[in-house]
């Protein structure tokens, strides 16, 4: 089971890549994985930001998603800042880890 230090540097390491394929201004990692605190059965929360007067078509979210998961071998919670609940947004606050 991957933990939040190898997910972390996978995301890093892939990170230019994503960003010349998709329109997006960051990424970080909330929940579970972002506090140590995952399981075997958890998913790997991401947050992402696109760039400004952008958006990601359906595809390519789904593509993202797709990325994300070949790259972490996890299923994926990908959430946009821009649509997050705003309870969310509250908890995910205090452990997102950008990368």
């Amino acid at each position: 089971m991957p933990n939040q230090q190898t997910i972390i540097q996978e995301l890093r390491q892939q990170l230019p890549r994503l960003k010349k394929q998709y329109p997006i201004a960051q990424i970080g990692l909330f929940g579970s994985y972002s506090r140590n605190e995952q399981t075997d059965d958890s998913d790997i929360d991401i947050l992402y930001q696109t760039l400004p007067n952008c958006s990601l078509s359906l595809q390519n979210y789904l593509d993202l998603i797709t990325d994300l998961q070949s790259i972490t071998h996890k299923k994926i919670d990908l959430v946009n800042l821009k649509y997050i609940n705003p309870v969310v947004w509250m908890e995910a606050q205090k452990d997102i880890i950008y990368v």
